[in-house]
């Protein structure tokens, strides 16, 4: 039996499946979005246990501790990272694989578990998860970030391989609580100002200069 031809078209499958894996490297990599690949399997984790215990994420963790702790260390974390992210966190790719603080510190651990809580621990009924959350770089400086993640195709059912990116809003929430803060000011100047005006003796008039009338 000649099964060149099947030969053939394996080779030419296998073939196209390389080209792939190197395009969506090659994306990641020169991505201008801080991307990772990470390990949430852990979520997986505590939801089944909370599942099983039959309470919600929060209250199982408050209750685990040493078994959340225990989790996230040994099922979460980053495998891989491309510059934009390396140069988001300031370290490199090394010192990012030895200490995954990025996704295993306890802001992010609070964070995931948050969110499990708030949508009811089902991650088969969702494609992947995102908010807001605060991280410390690796030279201490605290950013926020909106976090996303999504499971990699093969992998909904374990989480164990995550595409994560974070977009740095860092300046524009420090502007947006500078501005909320000088209207507050300015709120109670104007206030000041207005207990004082009651408190007066004399009377206050507006005078329209152009008029030349009260």
């Amino acid at each position: 039996i000649d099964i060149t031809a099947l030969r053939e078209a394996e080779l030419a499958a296998q073939a196209e499946a390389s080209a792939e894996i190197r395009r969506s490297q090659v994306l990641f990599e020169q991505s201008i979005v801080p991307q990772f690949e990470t390990d949430f399997s852990w979520m997986r984790m505590v939801a089944a246990e909370a599942r099983a215990a039959g309470v919600a994420p929060g209250e199982w963790a408050r209750s685990h501790h040493a078994r959340l702790n225990l989790l996230v260390s040994r099922h979460g974390g980053v495998k891989a990272a491309n510059a934009a992210a390396l140069k988001l966190i300031r370290c490199n790719l090394e010192q990012l694989l030895l200490d995954a603080w990025t996704f295993a510190s306890p802001e992010m651990v609070a964070f995931c578990i948050d969110w499990l809580d708030r949508n009811g621990a089902d991650l088969d009924a969702v494609e992947g998860i995102s908010g807001q959350i605060e991280l410390l770089t690796l030279d201490g400086e605290r950013l926020t970030v909106v976090a996303s993640s999504v499971p990699l195709p093969g992998f909904e059912d374990s989480w164990e391989r995550c595409s994560t990116s974070l977009v740095d809003i860092t300046q524009e929430v420090r502007t947006r609580r500078a501005l909320e803060q000088a209207r507050e000011a300015e709120r109670e100047e104007r206030g000041r100002w207005e207990i004082a005006a009651e408190a007066a003796d004399a009377a206050a008039y507006e005078y329209d200069i152009v008029n030349q009338r009260y």
